[in-house]
């Protein structure tokens, strides 16, 4: 489903609001990371060149003017485009009447 289909279909079920968040990459405890993490964690890299990835609380993450610019930014825009509010996970999320 692409986002434009995402944010249609919410629109279209009444949804309230969405809750995101940039995707990171955990690094298991004690193993290397899946092939397929390994793979992500080279496209982040190379999203996020000439920077590096942040490193915070075990995870890789795209910094993040790069987050914004790559990937929030154009998710919150079709939310607003079609009037589903969206609210960042690491905000308050309860809505009171």
């Amino acid at each position: 489903m692409t986002w434009r289909s995402w944010s249609v279909w919410a629109k279209e079920l009444g949804v309230r609001h969405v809750v995101y968040s940039p995707m990171k990459i955990v690094k298991p405890r004690g193993r290397s990371l899946s092939p397929i993490m390994q793979k992500l964690r080279r496209a982040y890299e190379i999203m996020a060149a000439p920077e590096r990835l942040d490193w915070r609380s075990g995870s890789w993450r795209l910094p993040g003017r790069m987050a914004a610019a790559r990937i929030t930014g154009p998710f919150l825009d079709l939310c607003r485009k079609h009037g589903v509010p969206a609210k960042f996970c690491m905000s308050n999320l309860v809505e009171t009447p």
